[in-house]
């Protein structure tokens, strides 16, 4: 049951945000900015991102693994990370589980460090979107920034207190097989791990200045060098699936300004256009392009689950 509500509460929650949206939004400014939109441009940009993801994440994955785990080739890299997008479209979880499974399985490399690869690699995303963020607060601090200085700081402090152990290597966290492969990495491996996943980001944060100038929403690069981290790191929190809900109330609170429309509503509507409609087409992309690859990376057994844990 717990289990179960565990699954279910983070839907809520998105559908609690996206409904709330819904309703203090007018339908009629929505139906407007969804009509006035540029459709090609949007179905370009989700093109761009979701290719563009695929390729430069599975460029910084396998560098990573090839790096502190084990060989892993670039085309070997590309159908997998395809495919796991696809799974944790259903289940975010199991998504990461294949990734495991792929590097445990079939390059033979222990379970334990194969997890502590994946978390690596997750962890140094949310370090990059964290000091962009920072750079966007030093560079324009006012009333909408100044909100996220707290969770960003949160997240520095983190990052300082999590190098600090790199260095020092407690014992009773180095010698576990988990944490093994990361105190291994020490400090210098997470920054190029780092640096290698920079241009995943810049696919992501060019994709959404491309999508609001598909809805009229003309902000300048520098406002998305500033505030696209933001959004981004505000939809990494572990809340709702894919930041449903979280993303689009930030998106609206920093970029409703830079829509070209008379009222505030009208504005807002705008943004939450852009926001969840590239949102939702590149999520339903993500899966075409996992059902390519799908057949061929179950043939690993990768993404299998066992009997209890699926009924759960």
């Amino acid at each position: 049951m717990r289990k179960r509500l565990r699954k279910i509460l983070p839907w809520a929650v998105a559908t609690a945000l996206l409904g709330y949206m819904l309703y203090t939004i007018p339908m009629e400014a929505l139906l407007t900015a969804l009509e006035q939109a540029n459709v090609w441009c949007l179905l370009a940009t989700v093109f761009f991102v979701d290719v563009g993801c695929l390729v430069t994440d599975s460029w910084a994955t396998a560098l990573v693994v090839t790096w502190f785990l084990a060989p892993v080739k670039f085309r070997e890299m590309v159908p997998v990370r395809a495919a796991s997008y696809l799974v944790a479209i259903l289940n975010y979880n199991l998504g990461q589980a294949g990734l495991v499974y792929y590097f445990h399985r079939v390059k033979g490399a222990p379970l334990a460090s194969a997890t502590s690869m994946v978390l690596m690699m997750m962890g140094t995303i949310i370090l990059l979107l964290g000091v962009m963020s920072v750079g966007g607060l030093a560079l324009t601090s006012d009333e909408r920034t100044r909100t996220f200085g707290i969770p960003v700081a949160m997240i520095c402090v983190g990052a300082v207190f999590y190098f600090i152990l790199l260095k020092i290597r407690p014992g009773f966290l180095a010698n576990r097989a988990l944490f093994r492969p990361l105190f291994d990495a020490g400090v210098s491996g997470h920054l190029k791990a780092t640096l290698v996943r920079i241009p995943h980001l810049i696919v992501i944060i060019a994709s959404h200045l491309f999508g609001m100038r598909c809805f009229g929403i003309e902000a300048p690069l520098s406002a998305g060098l500033v505030f696209i981290p933001m959004v981004l790191l505000v939809a990494s929190l572990p809340l709702t699936p894919f930041g449903l809900g979280t993303m689009q109330m930030t998106a609206i609170h920093f970029f409703a300004p830079f829509a070209r429309a008379t009222t505030l509503e009208a504005r807002k509507a705008m943004v939450f256009a852009y926001s969840l409609g590239l949102a939702t087409l590149a999520l339903g992309l993500q899966a075409v392009m996992g059902l390519v690859f799908l057949e061929r990376v179950s043939a690993m057994g990768i993404f299998e689950r066992d009997g209890e844990d699926g009924e759960s």
